[in-house]
């Protein structure tokens, strides 16, 4: 029985080590140099650029479609543009916020907040970024967008200074065919 136990004990000793040192070799199947080290940070940096490049092309292309929908959508109603402030999402923020001249009245932005709130809701899938038309006399609210078959839509809010409230109206036109961004 102790012939067994040192058997065994050898046996282990003898596979702990080729194990060990396959372990330490192993590193010779999968070996890499400093050169293919910076062959592959050049890949990743390559590929992280051509990344970038294709962002900012892509970025272009929807700033431009985005711009040319806003054009045909001024053309379509013939919106005269001196008479509005031109709003983006992006800029959404700082008008409730009074940080436009001109729009400094606390009651007239809280009441434009939801107004606005109002004619953002339910737009299709499918439809472009809107831009809000705010009148300089703040007399009227515009929300405008094309949706996804090319109608250009308009959602207009006016003030009923003798109901107090303000009036809605929205319409569509078609307008201006454009190619999906790929």
């Amino acid at each position: 029985m102790n012939k067994k136990i040192i058997g065994l004990i050898c046996l282990t000793v003898v596979m702990l080590i080729t194990f060990i040192s396959l372990g330490a070799n192993a590193s010779i199947f999968y070996r890499t140099t400093p050169e293919k080290e910076k062959l592959l940070e050049k890949s990743q940096v390559h590929q992280d650029i051509e990344n970038n490049e294709a962002q900012k092309q892509t970025k272009e292309k929807v700033d431009k479609m985005l711009d040319d929908v806003l054009i045909d959508v001024i053309s379509t109603y013939q919106i005269n543009k001196k008479d509005y402030n031109i709003i983006g999402l992006k800029d959404l923020n700082n008008f409730i916020n009074g940080n436009y001249d001109g729009f400094k009245d606390k009651s007239f932005l809280e009441q434009a907040a939801k107004v606005i709130v109002e004619g953002l809701e339910n737009r299709p899938m499918g439809s472009t970024m809107p831009n809000i038309f705010v009148k300089m006399d703040c007399s009227e609210i515009m929300i405008a967008y094309k949706d996804a078959e090319s109608n250009n839509i308009l959602r207009q809010f006016s003030v009923n200074k003798e109901k107090n409230i303000w009036d809605k109206k929205e319409s569509s036109i078609k307008g201006k065919q454009f190619e999906p961004i790929k």
